[in-house]
């Protein structure tokens, strides 16, 4: 063991010396390459944090760790930085750039005073350096990600314009009148034709146009749709793009809408749309989702799609069916790639022959860089005679195909061995080959990937893509063209298979190993490949045939789903296993993605379809008499009716789950159970019966191992404490829960500890940290996709915003914060929104907006037996009441407005008594009480109330 850990410090360094070299190189660019003046000093700075990770003497591997870490995402920003100017960056840019530039020298600082220490100092601070460091990579580490990943998504749908674009000058001409029209109804552009004719260089020549940027001021987005397969990743891919929360599944689409209604004006642009739009089944999803986009003021649609008519239910402002080329641009696009000048009759027919469209003029001028124009022309003559004799003509399509498949019969194609083939894996996977050539390896070891794919570039085939261009890829009609004439071998596809599938199988959901970075990226490829292997094979048996699966493909289609629950939940891979014949699956399988299928449907917030499909389980449990199963069932319900605030409902599943748990000797689900119930009871104010809960469950966690349980219910005494005033014990319960958390790598846990550890700075007036820790919150749960602790967050920034006088934004994030609730059907939730919109009106002067606010709230917090809510709430639509009392002309309807005045003022003061609630909220109340009482001539009372409330008021002062 001592051995293994010796070569893991020595594979740590020497990873550390090649990110340094690196960084060394990225120093050096900096005064020519890349004209960022700060990436120089970050690179400095980043060179100097690895000397002192590699130069401490204890704390070393966490140490190292952050260096590493930081090396990387500094070469990601580098990366994503390449051929800009400074004077093109807007100013969100050049904030997050010297953010970033900050968090790296402090840091560093801090690292290299580690390294300075003395052996009798390492030894007295160890454990201080330690928390010094778990401090960097949980609170300012992650803020130092966080701005790098905003670089890095702003970045993302900066895609360059067209090196080489010729002609169509009235086009741009006529896009910008229309997306930069008054009207919004007619500002979306779909842009249609032929695949090939050009529409992509044209949506992305349009998009840097000076007049386009400034009317957008810069919030433009490029969402590239080719490898979409479905609604649900439609949503994913645009919510990647936009850096929208990654709430993921179709619920997301409420997430998307308060991100676009709620900020400025942007022009999105969906490319080779007809990939989403005509997939099986996914017509009427997709057009929604359109539907949903197009009608935001804020927002104007730019779309590429293959055809002659865009999709309906859409009012366009422009249908723009692209033509050809003229002659004069298809001699400057073979003039600029071919390196030749010379036009000539030869040439014209040549370009004629190829009718203009631009990929095909494209394609040819490349073959020209070998060959002459004369047998180019002689070639595609020969090659157009055969399509003609086997009846296959088809005009302008047929011309591309004759273009590409000319590249693909070129001397320099065809003297790489393996390029065909290698064409045709990179077509066979939606988003193509990762890290080629190094990655061809692992995939297809057969092929020879370095000359074939040196070959496919200078044809012009292949094109990089994705994040740091790390994906070789190819244009939709080379795709076409190669899954139609040159499909993938069947080796070569078995050997896909078998890769994703050890791929999967590698991944360590609860730890950050690199497997599950690549496995995150290459996740459209793994989902695509798995499916196709799912259809699997069929069979006789019995007289009947069968659909079979292949071996070991049923488990990676689990083990994936499970993994993208945290990331990109979907259930379509468990759909698919779930539809096999009985007997393909085994019982416990069956049950497995079951169960799965269930929690996914709950992190989406479908919490209906989930609730629904526990019910089918639980009969199944009952007619199968399975013990184990009924209590999940019940757990399952239980915990979906506590998230909605059922709380009866809720209590009654949980009580019968606990039973069955305990029945079955279960004490792990027996402590779950106790820690539900014990939610429930901190929900409705019952803080004593609920610690007891709590308290209880930790022991049998304890006594189970199980850290992450016992942390849990740590950060939910942490609550009560928070509740009832106990802010030092509060404090102290939250941090002991992040650090165990921690140790059990639950990312939610500690973000919700940090959340609650953000909220308790506003409480002790530091709003600038408080805003700091809860925006770091946010941003985790929008990427783990909770939408209940998401909406949790934003509700508290209202209230942070408020307090720095940022009323618009506060409002903003109150208004996602209640969408979400609502989306959810969060109860709980949902009247804490509507209780402090009464307050904002109230705030605005606004009473009858206020009352129809308050009443609703009233309404959730009496039916969730909310005692201390509902006199708070009643206060305030008390003092609602009496204003709307002294604005009303009419005697009898200002008289009405006090006599409910009164009475809710009643009640609420009648319960604050009652529970021995002597604070502020009581004084409050019965001030407005004498108000009331004064307004309708109880004068006598009324002095009584005063007299009280004084009484009250001066004991909370000593």
């Amino acid at each position: 063991m001592a051995a293994q850990g010796v070569d893991e410090t020595r594979r740590g360094a020497n990873a550390l010396g090649v990110l340094k070299d690196a960084l060394i190189v990225l120093a050096n660019v900096a005064d020519g390459g890349l004209n960022v003046p700060f990436l120089k000093g970050c690179a400095q700075i980043v060179i100097q944090l690895i000397d002192a990770a590699q130069a401490v003497k204890s704390n070393k591997d966490d140490c190292r760790d952050v260096a590493r870490t930081a090396a990387e995402t500094m070469l990601g920003v580098a990366d994503a930085l390449k051929g800009q100017k400074t004077d093109t960056l807007d100013a969100s840019f050049k904030s997050h750039l010297e953010q970033l530039q900050l968090k790296l020298d402090e840091i560093c600082r801090a690292m290299l005073a580690l390294a300075g220490r003395k052996y009798y100092q390492r030894f007295l601070t160890r454990s201080a350096d330690q928390s010094a460091i778990a401090n960097w990579k949980i609170s300012n580490w992650a803020r130092l990600r966080s701005g790098a990943s905003c670089i890095l998504s702003l970045m993302k749908s900066r895609i360059s314009a067209p090196a080489i674009f010729h002609g169509r000058e009235q086009e741009i001409t006529d896009a910008g009148n229309v997306l930069m029209t008054t009207s919004h109804a007619k500002s979306h552009l779909v842009i249609l034709g032929l695949g090939g004719i050009g529409k992509t260089a044209l949506a992305l020549t349009i998009l840097h146009q000076p007049s386009i940027r400034q009317h957008f001021s810069g919030h433009l987005y490029f969402v590239a749709c080719e490898s979409v397969a479905s609604p649900s990743r439609l949503v994913s891919y645009i919510a990647s793009t936009l850096a929208i929360p990654r709430t993921n599944g179709e619920d997301i689409l409420t997430s998307l809408d308060t991100f676009l209604t709620t900020g400025p004006r942007r022009l999105l642009v969906l490319d080779n749309f007809e990939s989403p739009y005509y997939q099986d089944g996914s017509t009427q999803g997709v057009t929604e989702i359109l539907q949903r986009i197009a009608s935001v003021p804020q927002v104007t649609l730019l779309l590429t799609m293959r055809g002659s008519t865009g999709p309906g239910d859409i009012v366009w402002g422009k249908k723009m069916e692209l033509k050809p080329l003229s002659l004069e641009a298809s001699r400057n696009i073979f003039f600029d790639i071919s390196g030749q000048d010379q036009a000539g009759e030869s040439l014209d027919m040549l370009l004629d022959e190829l009718d203009h469209i631009p990929l095909a003029v494209s394609l040819v001028s490349r073959l020209a860089q070998l060959e002459s124009v004369e047998d180019l022309f002689q070639q595609w003559r020969s090659e157009r005679t055969a399509l003609l004799q086997a009846d296959t003509a088809d005009g302008r399509l047929n011309n591309i195909e004759i273009s590409i498949g000319l590249s693909i019969k070129s001397r320099i194609i065809q003297n790489a061995e393996d390029a065909v083939e290698l064409l045709a894996l990179i077509s066979y996977l939606p988003d193509g080959v990762i890290a080629v050539p190094l990655g061809l390896k692992l995939i297809s070891p057969h092929l020879r990937g370095a000359q074939a794919a040196r070959a496919l570039k200078q044809a012009g085939l292949v094109i990089e893509s994705g994040p740091h261009e790390l994906f070789t890829t190819v244009l939709s009609p080379i795709r076409h063209y190669m899954r139609k004439h040159y499909p993938i071998s069947e080796n070569t596809k078995m050997g896909a298979w078998m890769y994703y599938v050890e791929a999967i199988q590698r991944c360590n959901p609860g730890q950050h190993v690199t497997c599950n970075d690549i496995l995150l990226l290459e996740s459209s490829n793994a989902v695509m490949v798995i499916k196709q292997a799912l259809q699997g094979k069929k069979e006789l048996v019995d007289g009947k045939v069968v659909r079979m699966c292949y071996e070991g493909i049923p488990e990676a289609a689990f083990r994936l789903s499970a993994f993208l629950s945290n990331h990109k939940p979907t259930t379509e891979l468990l759909d698919m296993l779930l539809s096999y014949d009985k007997g393909v699956l085994t019982p416990e399988a069956t049950m497995a993605c079951e169960k799965l299928r269930v929690e996914i449907l709950s992190v989406q917030g479908q919490y209906a379809e989930a609730k629904h499909n526990v019910q089918k389980l639980l009969q199944h449990s009952i007619d199968g008499c399975s013990d184990i199963g009924l209590a999940w069932c019940y757990e399952e319900l239980g915990d979906i009716a506590r998230i909605q605030s059922d709380h009866c409902e809720a209590e009654a599943y949980l009580r019968k789950a606990m039973e069955q748990w305990d029945l079955v000797g279960n004490k792990h689900g027996v402590a779950c159970c106790l820690r539900s119930l014990g939610d429930i009871l901190k929900s409705q104010d019952r803080y004593d019966e609920a610690r007891e809960q709590f308290q209880e469950a930790i022991s049998l966690f304890q006594e189970l191992g199980d850290r992450r349980g016992e942390a849990h219910c740590i950060r939910l005494l942490g609550d009560i404490s928070g509740a009832v005033g106990e802010l030092d014990e509060a404090e102290k319960k939250w941090e002991e829960a992040m650090m165990k958390f921690k140790d059990a790598q639950n990312k939610l846990g500690q973000t919700q500890c940090l959340h609650h550890l953000g909220n308790l700075a506003r409480g002790q007036g530091r709003v600038g940290k408080a805003e700091e820790m809860v925006t770091e919150a946010l941003e985790s749960f929008r990427q783990m996709g909770n939408k209940l602790e998401e909406a949790n967050c934003l509700k508290d920034m209202y209230l942070i915003l408020k307090e720095q006088d940022r009323a618009e934004d506060a409002i903003k994030n109150l208004m996602q914060a209640r969408g979400l609730y609502d989306q959810i059907q969060d109860k709980s939730g949902l009247a804490g929104c509507l209780r402090v919109f009464g307050e904002y009106f109230i705030d605005q002067g606004n009473y009858p907006e206020a009352e129809e606010q308050l009443r609703e709230a009233l309404g959730y917090f009496q039916q969730l037996e909310r005692k201390a809510d509902s006199a708070d709430c009643q206060s305030f639509l008390g003092f609602s009441l009496i204003m709307q009392g002294k604005m009303d002309d009419g005697e009898h309807m200002m008289q009405g407005k006090y006599i409910e005045a009164e009475e809710k003022l009643r009640e609420a003061v009648g319960y604050l008594e009652q529970a021995g609630d002597l604070s502020e909220g009581l004084v409050d109340c019965l001030q407005v009480l004498a108000e009331v009482l004064n307004q309708q001539g109880k004068t006598t009372e009324a002095r009584q109330r005063e007299e009280q409330a004084e009484k009250l008021a001066a004991q909370l002062g000593e």
